[in-house]
């Protein structure tokens, strides 16, 4: 955790849900906060998290904080008959409530039935099952050994390659199939020799080691020198060598220490070390964010034009984070950031969307004089698709910026930027900038560009909301910022000199040229006439 924190540090300049995954793994929790936060497990965001892998480590511990209560509650402890009876009974009742909830929340809503530990339970609890039944010769132990093993070995191997669609089907045969194996395999059989070999047991040894580590390392290879038939073998070779360094120096003699004699003050140890490991990583990602990156850093034009103690409010969706984060990069200005991913700031008709109302209610009683307060979201397709969009924005606009006016606040309304066709995120993890550490960009990064002068005629369908501010609001400050992102008379997101946009439409921040291109425009226009923008 604490050496994953801080290579992340180095090669990835904003990484702050990243070090917020790792720093709750500790407590159990990430499974819960990247179901909130990512897409799923093998979505482009949990590709690049580096704590990605800890979600099942959370879904463990949460296992392990129920199961003494079964485990005490059966009277397991007193090594009786009935007792693991009473255990198998329970166990396997909430296991068979387990998988029906899982079968049951599969195909409506996948990442909860991959993440959450009331759906995952009946995995674990399995080995339990057949713990019991095999040392206890329940009649299913006995059938366990009456299976060849190594034709549950060849079935497994078969259901890999069943279709992805087939996921329930799979998920289940794998658990039930390990399950048969593992009761099957004794001496005698014919794959045995293979199972018990030192190499193999040793795999099996340093396994939790490679867990731990084997996301990471990808993950941060997908951030440097990326994952190619050329480092494909490197990195294995590094991830059994950390692996195996973790195994035999920190993982077995950590077991061997004597924390305390006192079981209650060795928890509180433990906690502590959690605390303050968790602490330090979050302490990355905000108070020493980006201090130490390696890259090309923040620029070094901050905002001028308002007052040192001005702060900065940005509102809307996704594209507000992106500004969000170009302010909070470029100055020692406080910035609040009021966005719901997906909705446009002037749009609560969705129940996702609601709190946009909130949002906007903060804006006016937080924002004070000679703060600035900017209106930005991806809202042009909605407009293209929907006319009526525009009434929607220039009614909000009319309710929402006569409190600001009044309050002397500086209003900047943001114009969308050109879309553009986007490099396969699989293929190139849309990194790619070339930076120390990662001196070759991928050529799956240059893709076709589209012309300016098809978003050119797109947005003029937004000219009605600027005549209104230009009529109703005219100290208005209108923020144009088409000829950064795209110079030429075609866009791209990436040419051989400079990354525009991390995906189609999002800005690459961590660019400090193109930062320093947008705070000398937003200079520009914080110290120009009003309305005409720049």
């Amino acid at each position: 955790m604490l050496a994953t924190s801080l290579i992340s540090h180095l090669v990835i300049q904003n990484a702050g849900n990243y070090y917020a995954t790792g720093a709750l793994s500790l407590f159990g929790i990430s499974n819960l906060y990247i179901l909130s936060t990512q897409e799923g497990y093998w979505a482009y965001d949990s590709s690049m998290n580096p704590f990605t892998q800890t979600w099942s480590l959370a879904v463990e511990e949460q296992f392990y904080i129920i199961f003494p209560f079964l485990f005490y509650f059966s009277g397991f402890q007193k090594q009786t008959r009935s007792a693991s009876k009473t255990l198998f009974l329970v166990a396997g009742a909430l296991s068979i409530a387990s998988l029906v909830y899982f079968i049951y929340l599969y195909p409506r809503n996948l990442s909860a039935a991959y993440f959450l530990m009331p759906t995952r339970f009946w995995e674990i609890a399995t080995g339990c099952l057949v713990f019991i039944g095999f040392t206890n010769r329940i009649s299913i132990g006995k059938l366990q050994e009456k299976v060849p093993p190594s034709l549950v070995v060849l079935l497994i191997i078969s259901v890999m390659y069943l279709p992805t669609q087939w996921g329930v089907v799979s998920t289940i045969s794998v658990v039930l199939l390990t399950s048969f194996l593992i009761g099957a395999l004794y001496n005698g059989t014919i794959i045995y020799p293979v199972f018990t070999q030192p190499a193999v047991v040793y795999i099996g040894l340093i396994s939790y080691s490679l867990y731990l580590w084997h996301w990471g390392i990808l993950s941060l290879a997908r951030w440097t020198i990326g994952i190619t038939k050329t480092t494909v073998t490197p990195l294995l070779f590094i991830t059994f060598a950390i692996s195996i360094i973790s195994y035999e120096f920190v993982e077995k003699r950590t077991r061997r220490i004597s924390w305390s004699p006192r079981r209650m003050i060795a928890i509180a140890k433990g906690i502590l070390v959690s605390v303050a490991v968790a602490s330090f990583s979050i302490l990355l990602g905000t108070g020493l964010r980006a201090r130490f990156y390696l890259g090309e850093n923040r620029s070094i034009n901050p905002p001028q034009n308002v007052s040192t103690l001005s702060t900065f409010h940005v509102v809307g969706d996704s594209h507000a984070d992106d500004t969000y984060n170009l302010l909070l990069n470029n100055g020692s200005f406080e910035v609040k950031l009021y966005s719901i991913s997906g909705c446009r700031f002037y749009y609560s008709g969705s129940s996702k969307c609601a709190g946009n109302v909130g949002h906007t209610r903060r804006v006016i009683s937080n924002a004070q004089k000679g703060d600035v307060v900017i209106f930005t979201s991806h809202y042009l397709p909605y407009i293209i698709r929907d006319a009526s969009e525009v009434d929607d924005i220039i009614n909000y606009l009319r309710s929402t910026l006569p409190p600001l006016v009044k309050k002397g606040v500086t209003i900047i309304y943001k114009l969308p930027h050109p879309e553009v066709n986007t490099p396969n995120k699989e293929g190139t993890g849309l990194i790619c900038k070339r930076e120390i550490f990662r001196p070759v960009i991928n050529e799956k990064c240059f893709v076709e560009g589209v012309p300016k002068k098809i978003f050119l005629a797109k947005i003029k369908s937004i000219n009605p909301v600027i005549r209104f501010l230009k009529h109703e609001f005219p100290s208005v400050l209108i923020w144009n910022i088409t000829n950064i992102t795209c110079p030429g008379e075609s866009c791209f997101p990436v040419t051989s000199e400079k990354q525009y946009l991390r995906d189609s439409s999002h800005l690459f921040l961590t660019s400090s040229n193109l930062s320093d291109e947008l705070v000398h425009a937003l200079n520009k226009l914080l110290a120009g006439p009003r309305i005409k923008g720049q």
